[in-house]
């Protein structure tokens, strides 16, 4: 038993001796290079991207929150009101009433009634004043465009147009309104006076023979046309204190000329 012992472990000695020395080999290791980036792997990148993206779309959302919150208190402590930093030329209309930012226009352009209308048809004129048209400022059409400024489209915009209208202000070029109905009345009235109707030629036996009565021509006053020169003319801010429009006139030929008659 105890040869079997010792023999066992002779064997496991020798075995041992006979093994040879293991040593571990240094890795090979590339040195670094402080001048090469260093590179995430594509999952960490996609993560920072993704994490940036959320960020910056909570941080919109909370600006535009803010904004759309901001705009509806500047929008409600103005309600009734036109906004700050509007005008009409050089009249301020920033936080009046419609009521009181259109007598105040009608105030200061109260020259917008002075003047005269000058028409003319065939050598015949007729001098119409301004009063007798009703031409004054358009203080209502103008008080709507005021009231609209920083209020209509999205919140974006009008954010932005708030901001400029605060910076800059917006002016609102005035303009004249007048009774259309006064102002064809006074054409047409010219337009009448010198108006003639054709007369054809005739041929008659008399007791001399044939006798030949002339054709003559008509004219006629073009209304419409006279009307949109005479609108454009005094509808502008600063007209003419006394433009002059010309009626086209045409003229028209009778049935039977004198030269048919006596062809």
């Amino acid at each position: 038993m105890d040869d079997q012992d010792i023999s066992g472990d002779a064997v496991t000695d020798a075995g041992a001796e006979l093994q040879p020395e293991r040593t571990q080999e240094p890795l090979d290791v590339p040195p670094a290079d402080d001048d090469q980036p260093i590179t995430l792997p594509k999952r960490n990148r996609r993560r920072s991207v993704t994490r940036f993206l959320v960020a910056f779309m909570f941080g919109l959302l909370a600006v535009l929150t803010v904004s759309a919150g901001a705009l509806a208190a500047y929008e409600s402590s103005n309600v009734g009101r036109i906004l700050p930093g509007v005008h009409a030329g050089s009249v301020d209309l920033s936080g009046l009433t419609p009521a009181a930012a259109a007598a105040r226009l009608r105030t200061a352009y109260a020259s917008f009634g002075d003047g005269t209308l000058v028409l003319t048809a065939a050598g015949v004129e007729r001098n119409v004043t301004y009063a007798d048209l009703g031409r004054r400022v358009d203080a209502d059409g103008i008080v709507a465009l005021a009231m609209s400024v920083g209020r209509e489209g999205p919140v974006i915009e009008r954010i932005a147009s708030n901001i400029r209208m605060f910076v800059r202000g917006t002016d609102i070029t005035p303009f004249a309104i007048l009774e259309r109905a006064a102002l064809r009345h006074e054409i047409a009235s010219l337009a009448a006076e010198v108006a003639l109707a054709p007369s054809d030629a005739t041929v008659t036996l008399g007791a001399a023979g044939f006798e030949l009565t002339p054709g003559k021509d008509g004219r006629i006053a073009d209304v419409d046309a006279a009307m949109a020169v005479a609108e454009q003319q005094l509808l502008v801010a600063t007209p003419s204190p006394s433009p002059r429009v010309d009626l086209p006139i045409s003229i028209i030929e009778p049935d039977v000329t004198t030269a048919e008659a006596t062809a």
